[in-house]
């Protein structure tokens, strides 16, 4: 009995120390050019690794996210103001994102490899082009 607690604590501990170690973030703020509304991010990622994309967006902005890797395992979620639930999710819905964004804030696009191609430390080389149109009011 004893045994299996001081096991069952060991695993515990085993996996809280090695799970967030073994991915390593990167961030980039998507700037615009003066008056511009779309933009062209190009990236790489390897393994385990995923990059953020941090985009500033008023209420009511419509984005369109067209992704363009060269690994078919790469794709991208979409995640709203401070929350880690995807507001869409690359691997199930595709490449391509078009919606109206109703709250205000920072967005977060994340590139990533899938597990398998992951594990496998595959790399993928991508495109980004974002458009981000409309000047967040609601109209009359």
């Amino acid at each position: 009995m004893r045994f299996a607690a001081m096991y069952l604590l060991l695993a515990c501990l085993s996996a809280c120390v090695s799970a967030p170690g073994s991915v390593v973030p990167k961030g980039q703020q998507i700037q615009f050019a003066q008056k511009a509304t779309r933009t062209k991010v190009n990236g790489g990622i390897t393994g385990r690794q995923y990059v953020d994309y941090l985009l500033q967006v008023r209420a009511q902005q419509s984005l369109k996210i067209a992704f363009k890797p060269d690994n078919p395992s790469a794709y991208f979620n979409l995640l709203p103001p401070a929350s880690s639930a995807a507001l869409f999710i690359g691997s199930t819905s595709g490449n391509h994102y078009e919606g109206a964004l109703r709250t205000a804030g920072i967005y977060i696009v994340r590139v990533y490899l899938m597990g398998n191609a992951a594990r496998r430390s595959e790399s993928a080389n991508y495109t980004l082009e974002i458009e981000l149109t409309g000047d967040g009011s609601t109209g009359p």
